[in-house]
């Protein structure tokens, strides 16, 4: 599917340690954009536990995490690209 960055999405985070059978919990809503940054800056490194309806559609860590590459958003500290080498 062709998401663009502003299409309106919610994220939404599991509770228990299973996802698939876990009550979720709305955590807001927005741009798609912002959602993913919202789900890949978890202090706790648990993006697992996030899920984002957009479209229609609710997507998983690793779909959504790929989206985030083609934004070109950056995950906990890190960037998509090859790290800077330093002369």
């Amino acid at each position: 599917m062709g998401y663009r960055a502003d299409t309106p999405a919610t994220l939404y985070r599991a509770g228990g340690s299973d996802p698939a059978h876990s009550p979720l919990e709305e955590i807001g809503s927005g741009r798609l954009a912002k959602m993913i940054r919202i789900a890949l800056s978890d202090p706790d490194g648990e993006v697992w536990r996030y899920s984002i309806a957009a479209a229609g559609n609710r997507m998983t860590e690793a779909e959504f995490v790929d989206l985030a590459a083609e934004f070109g958003i950056p995950r906990a500290g890190r960037t998509f690209d090859a790290p800077a080498t330093r002369q």
